[in-house]
């Protein structure tokens, strides 16, 4: 594989397609109506984010990641919440297994030592559903989406007219070719 093209861009572990409908259809229109739902082809868990990456940090990067290893990991997306400050509608497992919170430290420290400035934050996996919510909406039940997840994706955002588009663009495992 080549190279991809520099750019803004994050590691995520990124559904299929029976996983995105099933979260999709989440979303239902009262939730939808209370802000921008996210394009069901751009839902994806962050690992980390990696903002504006240029080809050299590339090249340095993905044979340090492709090399990590990483056992299947089962997620339950139990929980629905909101962030105010960002005002993010999300889904999160109700408990993030210790393999994932481990997967991203190791992921961070490549990242970092690659010349990448990750954030520092503590890692709350969530799966974003709907955008610039104002307020609090009330939230349904849910029925838990599980989802075993195993390879990471490298993806790119790209800011368009339309709306933000994500793109994988690597996979863990593809290797690479010069």
């Amino acid at each position: 594989m080549k190279l991809p093209d520099p750019g803004r861009m994050f590691l995520a572990y990124w559904p299929n397609q029976p996983v995105r409908e099933r979260i999709t259809q989440l979303i239902d229109h009262r939730l939808a109506r209370v802000g921008r739902p996210v394009a069901p082809d751009n839902l994806h868990l962050t690992l980390v984010f990696l903002g504006q990456v240029n080809a050299i940090q590339l090249q340095q990067l993905l044979p340090v990641i492709d090399g990590l290893e990483s056992e299947p990991i089962e997620l339950v997306f139990d929980r629905l919440g909101w962030w105010p400050d960002s005002r993010v509608l999300w889904l999160a497992p109700n408990s993030i297994p210790e393999q994932l919170e481990d997967l991203v430290s190791e992921l961070r420290t490549s990242v970092n030592e690659c010349g990448i400035e990750v954030d520092k934050r503590p890692y709350r996996a969530h799966m974003t559903l709907v955008r610039k919510v104002r307020q609090l909406p009330s939230l349904p039940e849910i029925t838990p989406v599980t989802w075993r997840v195993h390879k990471w994706v490298l993806v790119r955002s790209d800011t368009r007219p339309e709306g933000v588009r994500y793109t994988p663009v690597w996979t863990q495992g593809d290797g690479l070719k010069p």
